[in-house]
């Protein structure tokens, strides 16, 4: 779903950043949700704030935040932070209070029907539970756990409110629209419905909408995140006709494979190196709007001053957005410029990430995390091909691996146009061109002509540094040794170019590099196939706690699980708390919001006090204390 804004108000509620990340992550197409919308007609106050207000297909839905420990006391409701507590107003009616209010305000607008559902709920990200009442339903409080698996939360609660109404109706998407503008004008600046972009996951509508909101954005993504896609969408369906488009990269044949996708008279397409003259013989001098593929190949000075240059407004006032790839393919032409980096960064609104690689599977993704570092892949959720290796002592015998491959892929159904062979050789060097005649008369080699109408009408080889920002159905490295594992960057996007199956044809003389190709190399303790066997008392906590990376160190070493939440308690009062303890050997770990003095309360206690993020000694140290 789309957020407006599409980053959080800075208004020092970590509450409402945590539930704002919750939203991002919630994949619901035609969906736009507001955070601190303004009322200025409210029905109990002179001016009022909603905290969280989701317009969707379902209905209207309004979300009251508190942080903090929320409970209930004597019919009062408090909040506890800090080791204070203080009296908050009842959640429940003012996000009620808060949806009638909104709900007026649309019926004299007349953009809302009265058979359309509308509800409202209390989100508690700090508290671990809500309790019970006769006053709501234990649906309409989302606590500490719902944020563990939010998008079923979110759809039980829209379930719950859609059950209420008799004969419920939808909002089109010329309502969402509608209503959206209405609540906060512009917010859905696409003349295109909201239905366009419902192929998007929700990290990428993300980056639709803070570009809509005229932001200057920084977009990083792994491999397969769907970058390229995502300029496309932007180019196709988020600039008018009377804007002039830049479209901009390295490789000339990403150029023209885009120009041919991006065929009209408002876009120009061109690498930094054809910017000059692409522009001159389209008669533009500046573009309104800026949109960089494959940013991380132009971060040098005088690449990024002359495209300054051609910017209405230029980098610090005009329209951009970078795609980029910058902790694996940074150096696959040349190294980075520190000052260039420096200089987009600073010249941007907002920066957004991706984290699901559509391109690449578990298995490839541990392969490629051993050969980079694991910290070099920020992707969290991950689908695509599974990795067949062919390993061979000679070229002789990787040629007949390599027929073995085509036929075997051929005969799963495959054209010979899914099928490209990738090489880090000039074709004649590649033990490709020794194929058999039979097979040697239907590969085609890619060149800057007809990559413009990829993939072609037979088997596609290519060099791997010409096909970076491109990809097939099936992908062969070939000619695939130890020199391509030497170049890391090369080797990352050359395991990153298959959509559906990866071969590689390995041949060295060295000991050839083992890949799993039967099950994942790691498997996150987290896994819901694991749940299962987690020791008693550990799935408790991981339904409640925050540190899940410090969690799952914890119970691959077995140790015995913690007290989330636990409070310390001074002369019968409640004078501190951590989110993990182990009082017996009086060990506590605090997340790293928490405040210094805080954790002194524990200390003076004589507890062995530890702060996120855990250094690899601290985690080493913690879990010999606990083995104890």
């Amino acid at each position: 779903m789309r957020l407006s804004p599409p980053q959080p108000y800075n208004n020092d509620s970590y509450a409402e950043l945590q539930i704002f990340d919750a939203f991002r992550s919630v994949e619901m197409s035609d969906a736009i949700c507001f955070n601190s919308l303004h009322l200025v007609s409210h029905r109990e106050k002179k001016m009022s704030e909603i905290d969280f207000v989701l317009v969707c297909h379902k209905g209207i839905f309004v979300f009251e935040v508190k942080g903090g420990r929320v409970f209930q006391k004597s019919g009062k409701w408090y909040s506890r932070s800090k080791q204070k507590s203080h009296s908050i107003e009842n959640p429940f009616n003012q996000a009620r209070s808060a949806l009638f209010s909104l709900v007026d305000s649309l019926k004299l607008e007349k953009i809302l029907s009265p058979r359309v559902p509308i509800g409202y709920g209390v989100l508690l990200p700090n508290t671990v539970s809500s309790g019970t009442s006769v006053e709501y339903d234990a649906l309409m409080s989302g606590s500490k756990t719902a944020l563990k698996g939010f998008s079923s939360w979110l759809e039980n609660f829209i379930q719950f409110w859609v059950n209420k109404v008799k004969a419920p109706t939808t909002l089109s998407s010329e309502d969402i629209t509608k209503i959206a503008n209405y609540l906060r004008p512009n917010s859905l600046v696409s003349d295109k419905p909201l239905s366009s972009f419902e192929k998007l996951n929700g990290l990428q509508q993300q980056v639709i909408t803070a570009f809509e909101y005229d932001k200057r954005v920084i977009c990083d993504g792994a491999a397969g995140t769907g970058k390229t896609l995502l300029v496309e969408v932007i180019a196709k369906e988020c600039i008018s006709d009377d804007k002039k488009l830049l479209v901009l990269c390295e490789s000339k044949w990403l150029k023209g494979r885009l120009k041919t996708r991006l065929h009209s008279t408002n876009i120009v397409v061109a690498t930094i190196d054809s910017l000059q003259v692409d522009s001159r013989r389209a008669f533009i001098s500046q573009y309104d709007v800026v949109i960089v593929d494959e940013a991380q190949d132009l971060y040098r000075l005088d690449k990024i001053n002359l495209l300054d240059k051609y910017i209405n407004g230029g980098l610090d006032k005009g329209k951009w957005i970078f795609f980029q790839d910058l902790a694996n393919q940074s150096v696959f032409f040349s190294t980075p410029e520190t000052e260039a980096i420096e200089k987009i960064k600073n010249a941007s609104d907002v920066s957004l990430s991706l984290d699901t690689a559509y391109r690449y599977s578990r298995t490839t993704l541990n392969y490629i995390s051993d050969l980079l570092g694991k910290d070099k892949l920020p992707t969290k959720k991950v689908n695509g091909p599974e990795v067949e290796l062919f390993a061979s002592d000679d070229e002789d015998s990787e040629r007949k691996n390599i027929e073995t491959i085509i036929y075997k892929v051929l005969s799963l159904g495959y054209r010979h146009s899914d099928i490209t062979l990738l090489s880090d050789n000039l074709f004649i060097e590649s033990v490709v061109s020794q194929l058999p005649k039979s097979l040697l008369t239907s590969v085609i080699q890619v060149d800057d002509f007809n990559v413009r109408t990829f993939p072609l009408g037979g088997i596609s080889f290519s060099e791997l540094e010409h096909f970076k920002g491109l990809e097939n159905k099936v992908v062969i490295l070939v000619d695939f040794s130890k020199k391509c594992l030497d170049n890391t960057p090369k080797a990352y996007v050359a395991m990153t170019r298959a959509s559906e199956r990866l071969f590689i044809a390995w041949t060295s003389d060295e000991q050839t590099t083992y890949i799993n190709v039967t099950q994942p190399t790691e498997v996150s303790v987290l896994d819901e196939t694991s749940e299962t066997t987690l020791a008693p008392g550990w799935k408790e906590v991981l339904e409640t706690t925050l540190l899940e990376e410090e969690c799952e160190t914890f119970i691959a070493k077995k140790l015995l699980p913690p007290i989330c939440g636990y409070e310390l308690i001074v002369d019968e009062m409640v004078v501190s708390d951590a989110e993990l303890a182990w009082p017996k050997v009086h060990l506590c770990i605090f997340s790293d919001e928490t405040e210094h003095k805080d954790i002194e309360k524990f200390k003076s206690e004589g507890w062995r006090c530890y702060q996120t993020p855990l250094t690899d000694d601290e985690l080493d140290e913690v879990s010999k204390i606990i083995s104890i």
